[in-house]
Protein backbone atom coordinates (compact mmCIF):
# COMPACT_ATOMS: atom_id res chain seq x y z
CA UNK A 1 0.00 0.00 0.00
CA UNK A 2 1.23 3.33 -1.09
CA UNK A 3 0.15 6.45 1.23
CA UNK A 4 0.76 9.97 0.71
CA UNK A 5 1.10 12.12 3.98
CA UNK A 6 0.49 16.73 3.67
CA UNK A 7 0.88 18.19 6.80
CA UNK A 8 0.98 21.84 6.77
CA UNK A 9 1.82 23.36 10.27
CA UNK A 10 1.45 27.35 10.74
CA UNK A 11 2.83 29.39 13.11
CA UNK A 12 1.76 32.95 13.67
CA UNK A 13 3.47 35.17 16.44
CA UNK A 14 1.73 38.62 17.78
CA UNK A 15 5.10 40.15 17.64
CA UNK A 16 8.04 39.38 15.89
CA UNK A 17 10.57 36.96 15.93
CA UNK A 18 14.16 38.07 16.30
CA UNK A 19 15.84 34.64 16.12
CA UNK A 20 14.84 31.30 16.76
CA UNK A 21 16.11 27.51 16.89
CA UNK A 22 14.49 24.52 15.67
CA UNK A 23 14.83 20.72 16.23
CA UNK A 24 11.73 18.70 14.35
CA UNK A 25 10.84 15.44 13.72
CA UNK A 26 9.04 15.49 10.01
CA UNK A 27 10.66 12.67 8.48
CA UNK A 28 9.23 9.30 8.36
CA UNK A 29 11.65 6.19 9.60
CA UNK A 30 12.86 3.62 7.35
CA UNK A 31 11.38 0.02 8.78
CA UNK A 32 11.68 -3.40 7.17
CA UNK A 33 7.76 -2.80 5.93
CA UNK A 34 7.86 0.56 5.60
CA UNK A 35 10.09 2.59 3.01
CA UNK A 36 10.02 6.38 2.03
CA UNK A 37 9.63 6.75 -1.41
CA UNK A 38 9.80 10.45 -1.56
CA UNK A 39 9.66 13.19 0.81
CA UNK A 40 9.96 17.05 0.41
CA UNK A 41 9.86 19.71 3.44
CA UNK A 42 9.30 23.26 3.09
CA UNK A 43 10.09 25.94 5.36
CA UNK A 44 9.04 29.67 5.29
CA UNK A 45 10.75 31.72 6.23
CA UNK A 46 13.94 30.53 4.60
CA UNK A 47 16.06 29.19 7.51
CA UNK A 48 19.91 30.54 7.32
CA UNK A 49 21.14 27.53 8.17
CA UNK A 50 19.21 23.94 7.82
CA UNK A 51 20.61 19.62 8.54
CA UNK A 52 19.09 16.63 8.70
CA UNK A 53 20.65 14.32 11.19
CA UNK A 54 19.68 11.20 13.41
CA UNK A 55 19.11 11.72 17.50
CA UNK A 56 19.94 8.34 19.98
CA UNK A 57 17.11 6.35 18.93
CA UNK A 58 17.38 7.23 14.95
CA UNK A 59 14.50 9.23 14.03
CA UNK A 60 15.73 11.62 11.35
CA UNK A 61 15.45 15.20 12.83
CA UNK A 62 15.39 18.20 10.98
CA UNK A 63 17.64 21.17 12.64
CA UNK A 64 17.19 24.69 11.55
CA UNK A 65 17.91 28.16 12.33
CA UNK A 66 15.46 31.24 11.55
CA UNK A 67 18.11 34.46 11.78
CA UNK A 68 15.89 36.88 10.48
CA UNK A 69 12.89 38.61 11.97
CA UNK A 70 9.42 37.03 11.19
CA UNK A 71 6.03 37.14 12.21
CA UNK A 72 4.80 33.75 11.09
CA UNK A 73 6.20 30.11 10.48
CA UNK A 74 4.88 27.95 7.81
CA UNK A 75 6.41 23.78 7.62
CA UNK A 76 4.95 21.84 4.87
CA UNK A 77 5.40 18.21 4.77
CA UNK A 78 4.65 15.96 1.71
CA UNK A 79 5.69 12.52 2.05
CA UNK A 80 5.23 9.22 -0.33
CA UNK A 81 5.09 6.04 1.96
CA UNK A 82 4.88 2.47 0.63
CA UNK A 83 3.66 0.14 3.60
CA UNK A 84 4.43 -3.86 2.97
CA UNK A 85 1.81 -5.63 4.69
CA UNK A 86 3.24 -7.22 8.08
CA UNK A 87 2.68 -10.88 8.38
CA UNK A 88 0.80 -11.91 11.31
CA UNK A 89 3.12 -12.81 14.00
CA UNK A 90 3.15 -16.02 15.61
CA UNK A 91 2.26 -14.69 18.82
CA UNK A 92 1.09 -17.55 20.50
CA UNK A 93 4.72 -18.39 21.25
CA UNK A 94 5.80 -15.10 22.86
CA UNK A 95 7.44 -15.10 26.32
CA UNK A 96 5.62 -14.97 29.89
CA UNK A 97 5.37 -11.02 30.79
CA UNK A 98 6.85 -12.05 33.96
CA UNK A 99 10.14 -13.99 32.35
CA UNK A 100 11.06 -10.31 30.04
CA UNK A 101 12.99 -8.39 32.45
CA UNK A 102 15.07 -11.28 34.05
CA UNK A 103 15.78 -12.53 30.40
CA UNK A 104 16.78 -8.50 29.31
CA UNK A 105 18.97 -8.59 32.46
CA UNK A 106 20.99 -11.76 32.06
CA UNK A 107 21.06 -12.31 28.80
CA UNK A 108 23.06 -9.17 27.38
CA UNK A 109 22.51 -8.47 23.64
CA UNK A 110 22.58 -5.26 21.50
CA UNK A 111 18.82 -6.00 20.73
CA UNK A 112 18.49 -6.15 24.60
CA UNK A 113 20.72 -3.37 25.68
CA UNK A 114 18.03 -1.16 23.24
CA UNK A 115 14.74 -2.41 24.91
CA UNK A 116 16.61 -1.40 28.48
CA UNK A 117 15.88 2.28 27.18
CA UNK A 118 12.56 2.30 27.51
CA UNK A 119 11.99 0.56 30.96
CA UNK A 120 12.48 3.41 33.36
CA UNK A 121 10.84 6.56 33.88
CA UNK A 122 11.12 9.36 32.00
CA UNK A 123 9.78 13.04 31.79
CA UNK A 124 6.14 12.37 31.26
CA UNK A 125 6.08 8.47 32.14
CA UNK A 126 6.86 9.05 36.16
CA UNK A 127 6.17 5.88 38.32
CA UNK A 128 3.03 6.03 39.94
CA UNK A 129 1.78 3.74 41.92
CA UNK A 130 -2.19 4.18 41.18
CA UNK A 131 -0.86 2.59 38.12
CA UNK A 132 0.53 -0.42 39.54
CA UNK A 133 -2.48 -0.89 41.30
CA UNK A 134 -4.75 -0.35 38.72
CA UNK A 135 -3.14 -3.15 36.49
CA UNK A 136 -2.52 -5.69 39.28
CA UNK A 137 -4.94 -7.87 38.52
CA UNK A 138 -3.88 -8.27 34.34
CA UNK A 139 -0.41 -8.99 35.98
CA UNK A 140 -0.91 -11.26 38.62
CA UNK A 141 -1.18 -14.16 35.68
CA UNK A 142 1.64 -15.09 33.86
CA UNK A 143 0.35 -14.14 30.75
CA UNK A 144 2.30 -14.63 27.31
CA UNK A 145 3.41 -10.61 26.99
CA UNK A 146 1.58 -10.04 23.88
CA UNK A 147 -1.58 -11.05 25.43
CA UNK A 148 -0.85 -9.07 28.67
CA UNK A 149 -0.49 -6.05 26.33
CA UNK A 150 -3.64 -6.97 24.32
CA UNK A 151 -5.71 -6.99 27.57
CA UNK A 152 -4.04 -3.97 28.58
CA UNK A 153 -4.99 -1.80 25.39
CA UNK A 154 -8.90 -3.01 25.82
CA UNK A 155 -8.41 -1.77 29.27
CA UNK A 156 -7.53 1.64 28.42
CA UNK A 157 -10.02 1.68 25.71
CA UNK A 158 -12.87 0.25 27.98
CA UNK A 159 -12.12 2.85 31.00
CA UNK A 160 -11.04 6.32 29.41
CA UNK A 161 -12.72 8.78 27.60
CA UNK A 162 -11.32 10.21 23.99
CA UNK A 163 -11.72 13.67 25.02
CA UNK A 164 -9.44 16.37 22.47
CA UNK A 165 -10.57 19.52 24.95
CA UNK A 166 -9.51 17.13 28.29
CA UNK A 167 -5.68 17.55 28.41
CA UNK A 168 -2.93 19.61 26.89
CA UNK A 169 0.40 18.13 26.15
CA UNK A 170 1.49 19.37 29.92
CA UNK A 171 -0.68 17.38 31.68
CA UNK A 172 0.42 14.91 33.80
CA UNK A 173 -0.41 11.19 34.16
CA UNK A 174 -1.93 11.63 36.77
CA UNK A 175 -4.49 14.23 36.43
CA UNK A 176 -5.24 11.56 32.91
CA UNK A 177 -5.63 8.70 35.43
CA UNK A 178 -8.37 10.49 37.71
CA UNK A 179 -10.16 12.66 35.13
CA UNK A 180 -10.91 9.35 32.69
CA UNK A 181 -10.14 10.87 29.76
CA UNK A 182 -7.66 12.29 27.35
CA UNK A 183 -5.85 12.16 23.85
CA UNK A 184 -3.76 9.47 22.25
CA UNK A 185 -0.84 11.05 23.70
CA UNK A 186 -2.48 10.26 27.27
CA UNK A 187 -3.49 6.91 26.47
CA UNK A 188 -0.19 6.11 25.41
CA UNK A 189 1.44 7.56 28.16
CA UNK A 190 -0.75 5.64 30.20
CA UNK A 191 -0.29 1.89 28.94
CA UNK A 192 3.69 2.73 28.95
CA UNK A 193 3.54 3.59 32.68
CA UNK A 194 1.68 0.26 33.20
CA UNK A 195 4.31 -1.73 31.42
CA UNK A 196 7.65 0.42 33.05
CA UNK A 197 6.08 -0.32 36.70
CA UNK A 198 6.48 -4.19 36.26
CA UNK A 199 9.93 -3.85 34.44
CA UNK A 200 8.99 -4.14 30.63
CA UNK A 201 10.29 -2.49 28.03
CA UNK A 202 7.40 -0.11 26.14
CA UNK A 203 8.35 3.40 24.18
CA UNK A 204 6.11 5.83 22.63
CA UNK A 205 5.70 6.10 18.77
CA UNK A 206 4.17 9.10 16.94
CA UNK A 207 2.77 9.07 13.37
CA UNK A 208 -0.54 9.27 11.07
CA UNK A 209 -2.72 6.94 10.87
CA UNK A 210 -5.19 6.34 8.10
CA UNK A 211 -8.88 7.15 8.60
CA UNK A 212 -11.88 6.83 7.21
CA UNK A 213 -14.76 9.92 6.96
CA UNK A 214 -18.26 8.56 8.77
CA UNK A 215 -20.50 6.44 6.71
CA UNK A 216 -22.12 8.38 3.48
CA UNK A 217 -19.69 11.57 4.44
CA UNK A 218 -16.93 12.40 2.24
CA UNK A 219 -13.36 12.64 3.54
CA UNK A 220 -12.61 16.17 4.61
CA UNK A 221 -9.42 17.67 3.43
CA UNK A 222 -6.81 18.66 6.13
CA UNK A 223 -8.75 17.00 8.75
CA UNK A 224 -6.32 14.05 9.39
CA UNK A 225 -3.95 14.30 12.20
CA UNK A 226 -0.68 12.84 13.66
CA UNK A 227 -1.11 10.35 16.12
CA UNK A 228 0.59 8.47 18.94
CA UNK A 229 0.51 4.72 20.33
CA UNK A 230 2.61 2.06 21.94
CA UNK A 231 5.42 -0.27 20.75
CA UNK A 232 6.19 -3.19 23.50
CA UNK A 233 8.99 -5.31 23.97
CA UNK A 234 8.38 -9.43 23.65
CA UNK A 235 11.55 -10.08 23.54
CA UNK A 236 11.58 -13.62 20.67
CA UNK A 237 9.47 -11.77 19.01
CA UNK A 238 10.64 -7.99 18.81
CA UNK A 239 8.64 -4.81 19.22
CA UNK A 240 4.64 -5.19 18.57
CA UNK A 241 2.74 -2.26 18.40
CA UNK A 242 -0.58 -1.62 20.16
CA UNK A 243 -2.91 1.48 19.99
CA UNK A 244 -5.05 1.59 23.20
CA UNK A 245 -6.88 4.44 21.52
CA UNK A 246 -8.37 1.88 19.11
CA UNK A 247 -8.17 -1.42 20.99
CA UNK A 248 -5.90 -2.98 18.39
CA UNK A 249 -2.61 -4.15 17.28
CA UNK A 250 -0.93 -1.35 14.99
CA UNK A 251 -0.43 -2.56 11.97
CA UNK A 252 -1.00 -1.48 8.07
CA UNK A 253 -2.75 1.61 8.45
CA UNK A 254 -0.16 3.13 10.89
CA UNK A 255 2.76 5.54 9.40
CA UNK A 256 5.63 5.82 11.89
CA UNK A 257 7.60 8.89 12.45
CA UNK A 258 9.90 8.68 15.16
CA UNK A 259 10.04 6.61 18.61
CA UNK A 260 11.44 7.59 22.08
CA UNK A 261 10.68 7.46 25.94
CA UNK A 262 7.76 9.64 25.91
CA UNK A 263 6.27 12.36 23.97
CA UNK A 264 9.06 14.64 25.13
CA UNK A 265 11.91 12.53 22.51
CA UNK A 266 9.56 12.69 19.64
CA UNK A 267 7.72 16.09 19.46
CA UNK A 268 7.06 17.11 15.51
CA UNK A 269 8.63 20.82 16.22
CA UNK A 270 10.38 22.42 19.74
CA UNK A 271 12.57 25.18 19.48
CA UNK A 272 13.78 28.00 21.45
CA UNK A 273 12.84 31.66 20.71
CA UNK A 274 13.75 35.48 21.16
CA UNK A 275 10.32 37.41 21.09
CA UNK A 276 7.35 36.50 19.86
CA UNK A 277 5.40 37.16 22.18
CA UNK A 278 1.99 35.02 21.47
CA UNK A 279 1.36 32.53 19.10
CA UNK A 280 -1.40 30.77 17.67
CA UNK A 281 -0.59 27.86 15.66
CA UNK A 282 -3.13 25.80 12.75
CA UNK A 283 -2.58 22.23 11.68
CA UNK A 284 -3.71 20.51 8.63
CA UNK A 285 -3.14 16.86 7.61
CA UNK A 286 -4.17 14.51 5.07
CA UNK A 287 -3.27 10.90 4.81
CA UNK A 288 -4.43 9.58 1.74
CA UNK A 289 -3.77 5.79 -0.33
CA UNK A 290 -3.11 6.39 -3.47
CA UNK A 291 -3.13 2.79 -4.64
Amino acid sequence: MRYRVDHHTHYSYSEPVVYSDHATHLIPRELSHQSVTSSQVTISPTPGFQENTFDYFGNSVTAFTLNEAHSELKIDLSHTIDINPQPDSLLSTSTAWNLVPSTLQNQPSEEHLHALNFCYPSAYVPYQECLREWGKKLFKNKLPIHELALLLTQKIYDEFTFDSTATTVSTPIEEVFESKRGVCQDFSHLMIACLRNYGLPARYVSGYLETDPPPGQEKVLGADASHAWVSVYCTNLGWIDFDPTNDCIAKDRYITLAWGRDYLDVSLIRGALTGGGNHTIKLAVDVTKIN
